[in-house]
């Protein structure tokens, strides 16, 4: 059986999520749901650091995916960053590596913040 936490905290105008343990078709359901409560609770853009993740499969890939599709439905996005070469091996093989940003650390995957108003 695989075991994953999650931890996520705030980073300017994004959400980091981090993952640490295996993503599969066990643990797939626990980072959905922790990606649909922070759009819930009104995130927008969301970075998953997968630094602390050894395997990712077909479940996970769909779970980010829909994470995504969450994110682009309120104007935003879902970044990757610090991926394994494993993990980016799956990411070219199912061709995602088009579909995902790709950054190799969470600092490069923040969105810049936003301009402050003028008065």
């Amino acid at each position: 059986m695989s075991l994953l936490s999650i931890t996520s905290r705030p980073e300017g105008r994004a959400w980091v999520v981090v993952p640490v343990g295996d993503i599969d078709a066990g643990t797939a359901p626990l980072l959905r749901s922790s990606l649909l409560d922070l759009f819930a609770d009104g995130a927008s853009d969301v970075v998953v650091d997968l630094a602390a993740v050894g395997f990712l499969d077909s479940t996970g890939l769909g779970v980010l995916l829909g994470a995504k599709r969450r994110a682009r439905h309120v104007r935003g996005d879902v970044t990757l960053a610090a991926a394994s070469d494993s993990i980016l091996k799956t990411l070219r093989i199912t061709g995602l590596h088009t579909v995902f940003t790709v950054h190799a650390h969470v600092n490069e995957a923040l969105p810049p913040a936003r301009p402050a108003a003028v008065r």
